[in-house]
């Protein structure tokens, strides 16, 4: 009898320690070993009601008091799931107060069609709302409008791309199209079906208007210039193929791109708006989104290698190095950080607010054994720092 109670009493004690510590993660302060300079990591991504979370793409909000977390989550998948595009709501006085909220899940009807998947690939403020860049179903490119204030949906719609007369619906066909015309070869924008189209870049102002690339999973990415909300103004290429994701950042009269998964080069600059771009070099790519910002008049450069060990994540998505400079030199930029984690530093996402830089990302702490599509992916939770840089 003595031996039962001790073993029940054991197993109450264990219950309590793994509830314990389940909160501990989510929501107390984590610091890592950083190179350049020291960054102590939160949870913002809603724990409780999400089994996973990832792939931020955040902005500052109106009142320059919170940042505003697009990522992606699921109530029962692991891994990486497209059920759910949420907002995470990030006081900047306190993270661990973050706050999540569905934008679009499966299930929703999104422009008069049933959603079966959702992607969200970049944001902004327009008009006081976050906007939304999503990816609906593999075949319909559009936005969804929240209202920091109310935290509500206020409004949908479907981007249109031009170039040339023409004004057509954003589609890969379209985006093939353009290609073609601006004498470009070797790209298939429908080469993965849940890459057709992607928006994926921090929007950038300028003039009234704002600018970001149009990619793919396997073609050139397209610059585009927006000033009404819903229509890409196609104004030209990078001639390198990317897989995914490109970002862009302006700094001064220079656009500067760096892509995920080129074949050759992978950092290039434009001096004339985005019509032409010259090639600049290449840094390591361990095949996840890297990151361009400007920051205090320099350019900030973000990338991921592959190889750094140890990991128990996807090869390269351990880490995160983020140089400094200006100028098409890459041997001139300065490392100010190198992130590393066994764990996952996956998907990372700078956001400049209150005169400093955030970064947010994501890892496997919770289901650090998960494995889905043959590794594990680390994109259990979404986490948040502020870089003291």
């Amino acid at each position: 009898m003595r031996k039962a109670m001790l073993s029940a009493l054991a197993a109450l004690l264990s219950s309590f320690a793994a509830s314990a510590y389940e909160v501990q993660g989510a929501f107390g302060v984590r610091d890592f070993g950083a190179k350049g300079c020291k960054v102590a990591a939160v949870v913002v991504s809603d724990t409780n009601r999400f089994t996973c979370g990832s792939g931020t793409v955040a902005c500052l909000s109106p009142d320059s008091r919170r940042i505003l977390a697009p990522y992606l989550a699921s109530e029962t998948g692991r891994g990486e799931c497209h059920d759910i595009a949420a907002v995470a709501d990030i006081p900047l006085d306190n993270p661990q107060a973050a706050v999540s909220f569905v934008l679009c899940r499966v299930g929703d009807v999104f422009c008069g069609t049933n959603v079966s998947s959702v992607l969200c690939y970049a944001s902004l403020i327009w008009r006081g709302r976050l906007r939304v860049f999503l990816d609906v179903n593999y075949e319909m490119f559009g936005w969804r409008d929240w209202d920091p204030v109310s935290r509500k949906v206020v409004g949908e719609g479907l981007y249109r791309c031009r170039f040339g007369e023409s004004t057509r619906a954003l589609s890969p066909s379209a985006i093939s199209d353009y290609l073609a015309s601006q004498g470009m070869r070797g790209f298939n924008p429908t080469k993965e079906r849940g890459d057709r189209c992607i928006v994926q870049t921090k929007p950038q102002w300028r003039g009234g208007a704002f600018y970001g690339f149009v990619t793919s999973s396997c073609s050139q990415p397209v610059l585009f210039r927006c000033s009404d909300g819903e229509t890409l103004e196609f104004l030209g290429v990078v001639p390198e193929i990317a897989e995914y994701e490109c970002q862009l950042a302006v700094c001064g009269e220079a656009f500067y791109a760096l892509m995920r998964g080129a074949k050759g080069d992978n950092f290039w600059i434009s001096s004339d708006g985005g019509r032409t771009w010259k090639a600049s070099g290449s840094l390591p790519d361990g095949r996840q989104r890297p990151q361009l910002a400007v920051f205090r008049g320099k350019v900030l450069v973000g990338y991921s290698v592959p190889d750094e060990k140890p990991s128990r994540v996807r090869n390269g998505r351990n880490n995160f190095h983020l140089l400094e400079g200006e100028g098409g030199d890459l041997s001139a930029y300065r490392e100010i950080l190198h992130l590393r984690d066994p764990i996952g530093v996956v998907y990372p996402d700078l956001v400049e607010a209150d005169g400093q830089m955030h970064l947010l990302w994501s890892n496997s702490a919770r289901f650090p054994d998960f494995v889905r599509w043959g590794a594990v992916q680390g994109k259990d939770q979404v986490l948040h720092a502020k870089l003291d840089l």
